[in-house]
């Protein structure tokens, strides 16, 4: 009995070892969000719309977004007259901020707040968005007023050598605008202030920062009239300083100072540095940790909802976009070599304990395969992947790598190319053509790619979006007065600018020029079909998204508008005499359409839609390094149990015992 006991327990033992020792380490498809394929819209949904003789509110604080992101509501304006506006939610029809006979002179907004003002010279009000209470701003405050972010809870005035604080309740503190070390009248000027979580950070600017200060937001009022402010404040000082949050309260300071002689750890160019790096805990007002190391980040990116810039029409991507929940990104740092001493410029992507899974360099995080010479023209860290295959949309010039969503590559293409955007089994780029012997007006041009790399669309147009369905959009510039010409390729030799065919063209000629655009449908085998119903706002600027464009009926004396996908289908019975495509992201489009002079509100819609098509082993097995254990211990146990003969106890045996 004992024997077989112990023998029972060697093999728990051994299979619980087979099981620990191949736990599965990170991969590409735990960190980034996998995408579904973007498809062809083939419908509408209607959200609401507005009074009647109300429009939409574009541009309305310059260039601000009349939207909100959390909430179905909108900034109007009565007619035309972009200096009286409200808040209207439009899928239940009430108004949020104002009414049909009361608008403001200026609304400044995020999702939490709105700053309104009835006339340029009138006492600001502010509506805390949550509940719709709203109080007045001290009539003295009439300073410069700063909202952090479209999420931040607070806001700044800033009134003199203070900046005031307050949230949609009310007054919360003061800071001064000079960092100040102590309680004397000198201190560093600032002109940066940023919120994170619970926190103010102020710095002398948003680059080459030497001195930042970290501030908690009290939890209580202080009294406005007194010169109170905040109790505790961090103080950090260094040739440069650079300040991420980390959350739960900790914050990441990077203080690289300037070193002298052979007393440095690093180098940058033909500059010597030493680095270090301060653990603060914020609410316990210490340094937690303190240390040197052989990687630094400088931007450690805390909020998801940040949106990335990139190339395809004003198309909306944040960080949320990117990595799954509980990692960050950090966008810029730097690796040492610490034989060499050399800095090279660095990425990573930290989990939610701030361990670094993955680097750009490759040398931190776990093994995942993103091949070798990794930095030198991969893209960077902050990649898309739509359907299993991952790029980055606002990449720099350099070679292409397509990654696989377990990291390995689906291509790779060596040459300058930029802006990318993968979709329906086919990559759209821009890349240079600049011929040796001229200088091109625009030298850069768009072409296509399919998912193993084959070039399917020739490097000739000015702009194109990504395929949807089996089409995507482009468009070539020519002079409005010579439509044969095309802008991008009037070159520059010698002093004097040229046509294509060589002619000369005097510079103010030039200058004057008014330019057109030649719409394109493009298919996968490089066809072209010229579109010319794509109609154009004021200033000549073409009205598309991705996946869709307002086209326009010139065949009455009433111009008429729909909304078309990209392989000409109307998505509307109905015209309108007004569309306007707003709202664009990886999820939805929103059109904004007038009839009888109402303006409807819809998000494109599309059936096809789906979970993203699985395209590698790893996204649909468990890792073969874990069904190898199994087996293997599977293995070991049947033989063990047959050379011992052991057999499970029956009932009749154990009575018998």
């Amino acid at each position: 009995m004992r024997k077989k006991s112990l023998l029972f327990l060697v093999l728990i033992v051994i299979l619980v070892v087979a099981l620990a020792g191949c736990a599965p380490t990170v991969r590409l498809s735990d960190i980034y969000v996998n995408h579904a394929e973007l498809t062809e819209y083939d419908g509408a949904r209607l959200e609401g719309k507005l009074p009647k003789g109300f429009n939409i509110a574009y541009g309305f604080n310059g260039s601000d977004n009349p939207f909100f992101a959390t909430h179905s509501w909108v900034v109007v304006k009565k007619g035309n007259d972009n200096k009286e506006v409200g808040i209207y939610d439009y899928r239940v029809n009430r108004w949020v901020v104002g009414d049909e006979t009361n608008l403001y002179y200026e609304i400044r907004k995020n999702e939490n707040f709105a700053i309104v003002t009835d006339s340029s010279s009138a006492t600001p009000k502010v509506v805390n968005l949550k509940t719709l209470q709203s109080y007045n701003l001290d009539r003295t405050v009439m300073g410069e007023i700063t909202i952090p972010s479209t999420t931040s809870e607070i806001f700044f005035v800033r009134q003199n050598d203070i900046f005031k604080i307050y949230d949609g309740v009310g007054y919360i503190t003061k800071i001064d605008q000079y960092i100040k070390t102590d309680d004397s009248n000198y201190g560093t000027l600032s002109t940066y202030l940023s919120v994170v979580d619970d926190y103010i950070i102020q710095a002398d600017s948003n680059t080459n920062i030497r001195t930042a200060a970290i501030y908690k937001i009290p939890t209580e009022r202080d009294n406005e009239y007194t010169i109170t402010r905040p109790n505790k404040k961090a103080i950090f000082q260094s040739s440069s300083v650079f300040t991420s949050y980390l959350g739960n309260d900790r914050f990441y300071i990077f203080m690289q100072d300037t070193a002298y002689d052979n007393d440095y750890q690093y180098t940058i160019g033909n500059q010597k540095f030493k680095g270090k790096v301060k653990i603060f805990d914020a609410k316990n007002y210490e340094i937690e940790k303190e240390y040197s190391d052989n990687k630094y980040f400088k931007n450690i990116i805390f909020d998801g909802n940040e949106q990335l810039t990139n190339a395809y029409g004003d198309l909306k991507i944040s960080v949320n976009d990117v990595l799954k929940a509980g990692y960050k990104i950090v966008t810029s740092g730097i690796s040492i070599n610490e034989t060499s001493r050399e800095a090279m410029l660095d990425q990573f992507i930290l989990d939610s304990n701030n361990e670094i899974v993955l680097s750009l360099s490759g040398k931190f995080g776990t093994d995942i395969k993103l091949n070798k010479d990794r930095v030198d023209g991969f893209s960077p860290l902050m990649l898309i992947f739509i359907d299993g295959k991952g790029f980055s949309p606002n990449m720099g010039m350099g070679s292409i790598r397509l990654l696989n969503i377990d990291g390995t590559t689906a291509f790779e293409k060596q040459g300058l190319y930029q802006n990318l955007f993968y979709n329906n089994d086919s990559l759209v780029c821009q890349t240079n053509i600049a011929p040796l012997d001229k200088t091109l007006k625009s030298p850069l041009r768009y072409g296509a790619f399919d998912m193993k790399g084959k070039q399917i669309v020739d490097f000739t147009y000015d702009y194109m979006t990504p395929f949807i369905g089996e089409y995507a959009f482009a468009y070539n510039i020519y002079l409005k007065d010579e439509p044969n010409v095309r802008y991008s390729d009037i070159y520059f030799s010698g002093d004097k600018w040229y046509k294509p065919d060589g002619k000369p063209i005097l510079d103010e000629d030039l200058n004057r020029a008014e330019k057109i655009q030649k719409v394109y449908r493009v298919d996968k085998l490089g066809n072209q079909v010229e579109i010319d119903d794509v109609a154009q706002t004021k200033r000549q600027k073409l009205i598309f998204k991705m996946g869709a464009y307002v086209s326009v009926d010139k065949s009455s004396n009433v111009r008429t508008y729909n909304v078309k996908t990209i392989s000409g289908k109307k998505l509307f019975n109905e015209n309108f005499t007004d569309v306007v495509i707003d709202k664009p992201n990886l999820d939805d489009v929103t059109i904004c359409g007038t009839k009888n002079n109402e303006v409807y509100i819809y998000t494109l819609t599309s059936s096809t839609r789906g979970l993203p098509t699985a395209r590698t082993i790893h996204d649909v097995i468990v890792p073969s390094v874990i069904i190898g254990s199994l087996a293997l211990a599977s293995i070991i146990i049947i033989a063990v149990i047959k050379i011992k003969g052991v057999k499970s106890p029956t009932t009749e045996d154990k009575v018998n015992k």
